[in-house]
């Protein structure tokens, strides 16, 4: 008995053709997940000019991250959002803080900056001051307050993909 007898060659190409597309779509749908997936990423950013400073989450992924469930953290323990107003001590008053809350079913999209908190030199109150001792004594200030964000805060979010695939972020773990 030959090989051409035991497998018909009509019936061998078109099993290998099923094969191809098979891993054709299989390929297709994973390069699909990856082309949507998000990568969040927390940074802590400092701007001495401007005299802000915060804590942010970012998306540099090429998805939205669809959040799920955020708990924030001050000082290793978990705490309510609104108690994050105390997360800098003596705040002077030319100063405002800002906190947003990340609800459940919101979304980071691709390339999104996303405050989470951020201090900043109240500019509808106040000008910027001119002279260079000033603004050195103030751009240390805004030094110290992201110091202060980044040794007392933390944030853990729990996110999903368009594919309902989950991710977590969690900064500054040995606290949060």
């Amino acid at each position: 008995m030959t090989l051409t007898e035991l497998f018909d060659p009509r019936s061998v190409i078109a099993l290998l053709a099923l094969f191809v597309a098979v891993w054709s779509i299989i390929s297709s749908r994973r390069h699909n997940r990856l082309t949507v997936s998000p990568h969040l990423y927390d940074a802590i950013d400092r701007d001495s000019i401007n005299f802000k400073c915060g804590f942010y989450l970012i998306n540099k992924g090429l998805g939205p991250a669809i959040i799920k469930s955020t708990s924030y953290h001050l000082d290793g323990a978990k705490v309510e959002f609104k108690e994050l107003l105390n997360i800098v001590e003596n705040l002077p008053s030319e100063f405002g803080i800002s906190i947003n809350k990340l609800k459940p079913g919101s979304a980071i999209s691709k390339d999104e900056v996303c405050s989470i908190i951020e201090i900043k030199w109240d500019t509808l109150k106040y000008d910027l001051p001119a002279d260079k001792e000033t603004r050195k004594r103030i751009a240390n200030d805004v030094k110290g307050f992201a110091s202060q964000i980044a040794k007392r805060f933390g944030v853990v979010v729990e996110w999903e993909s368009a594919y309902g695939e989950k991710g977590k972020i969690v900064s500054h773990p040995a606290k949060a």
